[in-house]
């Protein structure tokens, strides 16, 4: 979030986690997130909460969508 607010102060960043390809997954989180609408969400909620981002990462154990 710092490096999106600020990106003049931002000369390196490192993550923990890396960002998924999801366009090659076939389950329930790569379904709804070829489908959500993010801009709308943080145009709702502001910052997303971190309930809801793990949340959202759970739908990765569930079977395959056929």
């Amino acid at each position: 979030m710092f490096a999106a607010l600020y990106p003049e102060k931002i000369k390196n960043i490192v993550t923990s986690a890396t960002p998924g390809d999801f366009s090659i997954d076939n389950n329930l989180l790569s379904v709804w997130t070829k489908s959500i609408n993010a801009d709308s969400i943080v145009d709702t909620f502001g910052n997303t909460h971190d309930v809801f981002i793990n949340s959202s990462f759970l739908l990765r154990v569930y079977p395959k969508i056929r």
